[in-house]
């Protein structure tokens, strides 16, 4: 079933949020872009916040943390780091008063979501005018494996259709870029080998990455994107980040 991810997946992931560079990476990269833009801490949510990792993170830095998922377990997690996750379906009711929050993050979230539109329609209505929205999600639809089904994604984003995506809820584009752009030939190269040897059902989890992507370059690409990512924005990459102003 597309939007909660299979519920074996779920305990796999929440193990690798923990300390899987992949996910430490997106973190450091939502961490910086919303210290960049909201330097005093505030309140801010976390829209699919999973085990809450981010939230336990932003809360160190006296942010005042709230998240929701769909996945139940997700609550059960949450508990582990002392953090307040409730159960919602963001494309109905985020359970939080208008105008509640400084910042908003849905970090690989939307996907998950059967009307992105209206999730992020509530997303807005829960932010503070001027406050800030951080999009990120996979890209390039003609990536989609059957791990995206899996996952429960329906559906990668390009540029075109995440900006419109934002435009049309009425939120202001203050950023749109790719990141994670080193990863995006060896991702094609390993979706290719799987397709060849007819190893698609293998998690991605798994295989996402080349053999000769060990920690230290993987390590040393990270931060060199951390760095260039606050001059330019990056015009191919893995995963795409949109940064809205509520006007």
């Amino acid at each position: 079933m597309k939007g909660l991810m299979r519920s074996d997946l779920y305990a796999e992931l929440c193990e690798a949020e923990e300390n899987h560079w992949w996910h430490r990476y997106k973190r450091a990269m939502a961490k910086q872009i919303l210290e960049e833009l909201k330097p005093s801490p505030g309140k801010v949510l976390d829209v699919g916040a999973g085990g809450g990792k981010l939230l336990s993170e932003l809360q160190k830095k006296g942010w005042q943390s709230s998240g929701v998922d769909l996945e139940p377990k997700a609550k059960q997690q949450s508990r582990k780091r002392n953090l307040n996750i409730q159960i919602a379906d963001a494309t109905k009711k985020i359970p939080f008063k208008t105008g509640s929050f400084d910042a908003v993050f849905a970090v690989d979230s939307l996907e998950h979501m059967k009307s992105d539109r209206k999730a992020l329609e509530e997303m807005k209505r829960v932010t503070k005018p001027d406050g800030v929205i951080y999009l990120s999600v996979p890209t390039y639809p003609i990536l989609s494996s059957y791990w995206d089904k899996m996952l429960g994604h329906y559906r990668r984003y390009s540029k075109k259709n995440l900006k419109h995506l934002a435009t049309s809820t009425g939120l202001k584009i203050e950023r749109l870029t790719y990141y994670l752009s080193f990863l995006l030939l060896p991702a094609i190269i390993v979706r290719l080998i799987k397709k060849i040897l007819n190893q698609n059902k293998v998690s991605d989890f798994q295989t996402m990455f080349l053999p000769w992507l060990v920690k230290p370059m993987l390590k040393l690409f990270t931060q060199a994107e951390l760095v260039l990512l606050k001059k330019v924005n990056l015009p191919f990459g893995l995963s795409l980040i949109c940064v809205c102003r509520k006007n």
